[in-house]
C-alpha cells in the first residue's frame, strides 16, 4: 500500500481549478485537438499545484502519473512556450526518481535548461543595450551546455556501437528493444545540439563551425530516422520531432526539401496521416529556435521578469 496523507483543502481547489480549464479548453474542438491543451497546460497546471515535488504524494500511483506528465510538459516548454517553468522548476521536475548520472538522465537534465536559457537570450535580445551586459554571459551558459551535449553525444555513439555489435549475446527481443531506444536517444541528442547551436548563433553571430556542425547533426538524425523506421510506430516516434530540427540544421534549401519530403511520408508511414502545413510549421519552430520570434509586448514583460528580481542575468 502506498502513503496516505490527509487531503489539502488547498491543493484540491487548485487541482478543480486546472480541471475547470482543461475542461473549458476541450469545450473548444479546435483547442481540444492540440496537444497544448491536452499534455501541456494541463498538465502543467497540476504539476505547479503540487509544488512541483512529486514525493509530496498520496500514493504511488499518483506519483507515478505525475512523473508521466513531465515529459509532455518539457516538450511543450520546448516546442511552443506554452509551459512557463523556470529553470530550478524544471530541474526539480526532471530530476526526480530519474538517475542524472546516466546517458539518459544528463541528457534529459540538459534539455530541460533550454526553455529558460531561451527566454532570457530573447530578453536580452529584445532589450537590446539595457541587456547587452548579460549576453557574454548567456554565450557562456549556452556553451556550457553544448559541451555538456557533445559529451553525451559521444556517449549514446558508444552505446549504439555496442548495441550494434553485440554478436547475438542478447535475446533478439531485448537487442531491438535496446537498439531502438539507443537511435531515439542519440536523435535527441543530436536534436538538442541543433537548438543549442541556433541559440548560440543568435546571440554571437553567425559561425561556419557551429553551421558546420549543425548539419552534421542534421545528416546524422536522418540516418537513424531511417534506421528507427523497423520500429515504426511507436519505437520511432520521437523522430517526427527529431526530423524537424534536422530541417533548421540543414546546410541549404535541398537538403531542407529532402527532409521535407521525409518528415511526410514518415508522418504517414507512422501515422497513417497526411499533414499539409510543412512549410509554415517548420519555418515557425524555425523562428521559435533561431530567436527570431516577435514576443510582442506580453512576450517581452514575461522576457524581463525571466531575468529575476535581483540580477538581470540571474535565474
Amino acid at each position: 500500500m502506498g502513503r496516505r496523507f490527509e487531503p489539502n483543502h488547498e491543493i484540491l481547489n487548485k487541482h478543480t481549478r486546472a480541471l475547470s480549464v482543461l475542461r473549458h479548453e476541450l469545450g473548444d474542438h479546435t483547442k481540444a485537438r492540440s496537444s497544448e491543451t491536452l499534455h501541456a497546460e494541463g498538465a502543467a497546471r497540476l504539476l505547479k499545484s503540487r509544488g512541483i515535488i512529486v514525493d509530496h504524494v498520496n500514493d504511488d500511483f499518483e506519483g507515478a502519473l505525475l512523473l508521466s506528465l513531465r515529459g509532455s510538459v518539457v516538450t511543450e516548454a520546448l516546442l511552443n512556450g506554452v509551459v512557463d517553468f523556470t529553470r530550478q522548476e524544471c530541474d526539480r521536475l526532471v530530476e526526480q526518481r530519474i538517475d542524472v548520472s546516466s546517458n539518459h538522465g544528463k541528457l534529459i537534465q540538459c534539455l530541460a535548461q533550454v526553455p529558460a536559457l531561451m527566454k532570457r537570450s530573447k530578453a536580452a535580445l529584445r532589450f537590446g543595450e539595457s541587456f547587452i551586459l548579460c549576453i557574454p554571459e548567456l554565450v557562456l551558459d549556452t556553451n556550457i551546455l553544448r559541451a555538456r551535449c557533445s559529451t553525451i553525444i559521444a556517449k549514446f555513439r558508444h552505446c549504439l556501437d555496442l548495441c550494434n555489435n553485440d554478436e547475438g549475446l542478447l535475446p533478439i527481443e531485448v537487442r531491438n528493444h535496446m537498439h531502438a531506444r539507443q537511435l531515439r536517444m542519440l536523435g535527441l541528442a543530436f536534436a538538442t545540439g541543433i537548438i543549442l547551436n541556433c541559440i548560440f548563433t543568435a546571440l554571437d553571430g553567425p559561425n561556419l563551425t557551429i553551421h558546420h556542425e549543425s548539419s552534421t547533426f542534421s545528416n546524422e538524425i536522418v540516418k537513424l530516422a531511417h534506421l528507427s523506421l523497423r520500429y515504426r510506430p511507436l519505437g520511432s516516434m520521437l523522430f517526427l520531432s527529431n526530423l524537424t530540427f534536422a530541417w533548421i540544421g540543414a546546410s541549404g534549401p535541398d537538403r531542407r526539401n529532402e527532409i521535407q519530403a521525409m518528415l511526410g511520408a514518415y508522418e504517414s508511414v507512422c501515422l497513417g496521416r497526411n499533414f499539409t502545413d510543412w512549410d509554415l510549421l517548420l519555418e515557425q519552430r524555425r523562428k521559435r529556435f533561431c530567436l527570431e520570434e516577435d514576443t510582442g509586448p506580453e512576450g517581452a514583460k514575461k522576457g524581463h521578469l525571466a531575468f529575476g528580481q535581483g540580477s538581470a542575468c540571474g535565474m
